[in-house]
């Protein structure tokens, strides 16, 4: 796991270790509650991020930093992962039913990898003392229930995707191939005409073909005359 980006956010993580537990339980839910309503796009001044966190007004700093939107998210993760871990509580103690990494991909049909994934994205868990004694991420089945509702085409996309098999996806990857170089076609319409012949919707197509760029940027799904699509081309699958 990389390091918080953020000095001042480090310095916050470091501080709240010597608080009582009590109080850290608070923060680390404020810490989540603030995450929850983090627009990537947006800067925000520590100020604000302090404050959202303690409940308390900053006091002196040299310098106000503006953290931008998506580094500010992934720097909460792992604000929340550090100290969250500190107060893992048995799993038997909670109100709530708590879903491990590997039930929730056997839940959604993928894999634990796109579940990890899917913290980036909002699905934010918890250490918990599990029966065994091992400490594990979990995640409340409360906020699990809140990101599928917020993220329905993610969950569904995966899903769909995670039915396909290799042979069906190396299938997509040749269609998508062929159709570029036979036809001056734009990558909307091949998509759609392979959605079309394989009866798989068009976010699946484009999904598997995005996936495999990722994977093989030496063989790219898409090629014109002049070669391999550039990645700004690539990005539009």
């Amino acid at each position: 796991m990389r390091q918080i980006a953020s000095h001042n956010l480090a310095q916050l993580l470091m501080q709240l270790r010597f608080t009582p537990e009590k109080k850290r339980r608070k923060q680390l839910d404020a810490a989540e509650k603030l995450f929850a309503i983090i627009d990537k796009d947006k800067e925000y001044p520590f100020e604000f991020v302090f404050f959202r966190i303690t409940g308390f007004n900053l006091k002196s700093l040299d310098e106000n930093e503006l953290i931008k939107g998506d580094e500010l998210l992934e720097d909460l993760r792992i604000f929340i992962s550090k100290l969250g871990g500190k107060l893992a509580q048995p799993v038997v103690a909670q109100n709530e039913k708590i879903r491990t990494v590997r039930e929730l991909a056997a839940d959604f049909g993928v894999s634990t990898k796109t579940i990890y994934r899917w913290r980036k994205r909002g699905l934010i868990p918890r250490k918990y003392i599990f029966p065994d004694g091992i400490r594990r991420l979990g995640f409340v089945q409360s906020k699990v229930d809140k990101f599928i509702e917020a993220n329905p085409q993610l969950v569904g996309r995966a899903k769909d995707f995670a039915r396909l098999t290799d042979r069906q996806k190396q299938q997509i990857v040749k269609q998508a191939a062929k159709l570029t170089a036979a036809k001056d076609l734009s990558r909307r319409q091949i998509i759609n005409r392979i959605s079309a012949k394989t009866g798989r919707s068009p976010e699946t197509i484009r999904y598997t073909l995005s996936n495999y760029e990722q994977a093989n940027h030496q063989k790219a799904a898409f090629k014109q005359s002049g070669g391999a699509i550039e990645p700004a081309q690539a990005a539009e699958i």
